[in-house]
């Protein structure tokens, strides 16, 4: 698994990778799953307004790039 994280003007983007289609379908699973909630309003922590104001700004996409899948957030 490799983790790369690139700082941009408006924050970064973080992207998760692995060759492994096992670890690769488990990240896909558990972004779409924390995604899901997300959009629910199940935030994990309420009481940090910066948490809040990160999970109002955050795109996560996941996407399956040959070789590697690819997990983005940014």
């Amino acid at each position: 698994m490799k983790r790369t994280i690139t700082l941009t003007d408006t924050g970064y983007i973080a992207v998760t990778e692995s060759d492994d289609p096992q670890i690769a379908k488990t990240l896909r699973s558990h972004v779409n799953q924390m995604q899901d909630r997300l959009d629910e309003g199940l935030f994990v922590r309420r009481w940090d307004p910066a948490y809040e104001e990160w999970s109002a700004t955050t795109r996560i996409s996941t996407s399956r790039r040959k070789p590697r899948r690819r997990v983005c957030a940014s």
